[in-house]
């Protein structure tokens, strides 16, 4: 119950999904113990999800990658220096998708000791 925990990966569900269907609504409606760091960028722009939707018929983008993180560390997302973000590799080499993934990393930067 005191232990840090981050959980990472492509969990493969939308965090908007309405109630009924939001396979995450019990850690969503438990925010005294855990937050999803990236809910900015699931509700934010398409720009900056996860999966992009490459290689469709139509554009569907959508946010599948998550951090998931317990109340152990809510207190090191207050530093200016913690963050979190959708690296967008795909920016930096025209066949990331085709040869290393479908989905772009979602990375977290927690600062312990300031």
């Amino acid at each position: 119950p005191n232990d840090n925990v981050i959980i990472i990966g492509d969990l493969n569900d939308k965090l908007d999904d309405i109630v009924d269907d939001n396979v995450f609504q019990y850690f969503i409606q438990d925010n005294a113990n855990y937050q999803f760091v990236d809910i900015d960028i699931a509700t934010g722009l398409y720009e900056n999800y996860s999966w992009p939707g490459w290689g469709q018929n139509t554009y569907e983008a959508a946010h599948f990658d998550h951090i998931l993180i317990t109340s152990e560390l809510f207190n090191k997302l207050i530093y200016s220096d913690s963050h979190v973000q959708t690296i967008c590799l795909d920016e930096y080499s025209d066949i990331y998708y085709q040869y290393i993934s479908d989905h772009r990393p979602v990375g977290l930067r927690l600062v312990l000791d300031p």
